[in-house]
């Protein structure tokens, strides 16, 4: 590992000191999220130290969001397009926040943005750290606003933060002694319930006996690259921002063309089984879901449309949104806006109905 200075400490990330980001760079980047607070938290794999993000709106809060990023990224990418629209956490900052004045949470899993831990290897010891992180959040809240953690909490995440998101809702299903008060349910955009299949015996070999040995081994090409810059975006200005200009790819903060690692494969592979195995039935929680109609990272038909096929959840406590036309990205996308209107809406609705309770 390599140590750098970031947001006033020393941290042991992942990536060479001659592309890490310069301190002009990290000011730049920083400057498309205004009111970002930055913390730590101490991850269950060996104690990485995680970063993490945090906005405040001007006054009390009136509900907060945790927002969970999916693999090969982090929670800060922010960008402002030429024509001045702000997409990804650029755009939800200055709305969830500033304009709608709820608090937004975020961390970096490990080995993501400005974590610790091997470059975008992802563990199943990362489900665990989301869960240490809610009640981080609860516990703030509770100390900034002293409202005994009653405060509408509501879990939002992208692909395979999706994933994680369901994980985390379904276990609060199971033990709802260790649910927060105000948790009022869930967002996956763009979830990773079902991606690309492989045969049997390379899942078994991949599982017992690759991933053990050389977890950090680059896949073999019969494993698609999941999150492939061709698959996620199909604005040609947001694809080139975020994978193709050489000193975004250069960081190691972003998705570029080059496969994963093994574990990561590996855990994404079983997660996805996971949550339609032991997640998905008999799901009774209120969620909303959204998916683009031409996303191939996942396609909607084994997402979206199973999800909801398959999960007990009253109608009214479902919010459902088909995005024509879109890739994986949708915050990123064209109706980057229209789908956050969408969420925010859900969000407001869940929010009444919990007051009459």
């Amino acid at each position: 590992m390599v140590k750098h200075i970031v947001f006033g400490v020393e941290r042991d990330i992942d990536i060479y000191a001659d592309v890490f980001p310069t301190e002009e760079e990290l000011e730049e980047m920083e400057s498309r999220l205004p009111g970002c607070e930055h913390g730590w938290f101490d991850s269950v794999d060996n104690g990485l130290q995680l970063h993490y993000r945090k906005f405040l709106p001007a006054g009390p809060p009136k509900g907060i969001i945790i927002w969970m990023h999916g693999v090969q990224t982090h929670c800060g990418r922010a960008h402002i397009l030429k024509d001045g629209r702000k997409i990804n956490m650029a755009l939800l900052s200055d709305r969830v926040v500033h304009q709608e004045g709820y608090a937004l949470y975020a961390f970096d899993m490990t080995g993501h943005g400005y974590s610790e831990g091997s470059r975008f290897l992802v563990k199943s010891t990362v489900k665990q750290d989301y869960l240490n992180f809610v009640k981080l959040v609860v516990d703030d809240n509770n100390n900034e606003n002293n409202d005994d953690n009653n405060i509408p909490l509501f879990l939002m995440g992208e692909s395979f933060g999706g994933n994680l998101t369901l994980q985390i809702g379904r276990y609060y299903q199971d033990h709802p002694d260790e649910t927060p008060k105000g948790f009022a349910g869930i967002i996956l955009v763009a979830a990773a319930i079902y991606g690309y299949q492989i045969f049997f015996p390379v899942d078994l070999a991949l599982k017992y006996f690759l991933t053990p040995f050389v977890p950090r081994l680059r896949p073999p090409e019969i494993l698609p690259n999941p999150v492939a810059p061709s698959m996620l975006w199909r604005d040609p200005e947001v694809l080139y921002i975020n994978a193709q200009e050489k000193r975004v790819t250069e960081m190691w903060l972003e998705p570029a063309e080059r496969h994963s690692n093994l574990q990561t494969s590996s855990t994404l592979i079983e997660a996805m089984k996971y949550v339609r195995n032991e997640c998905i039935p008999d799901f009774k929680g209120p969620f909303c879901i959204l998916h683009g109609t031409s996303d191939r990272a996942v396609p909607i038909a084994g997402a979206l449309e199973y999800f909801v096929e398959q999960v007990a959840t009253p109608e009214p406590d479902r919010a459902v949104k088909r995005v024509g036309g879109a890739y994986h990205d949708l915050l990123g996308d064209p109706t980057a806006e229209e789908n956050l209107d969408f969420i925010l809406e859900w969000v407001k609705k869940r929010i009444e109905i919990m007051a009459k309770k």
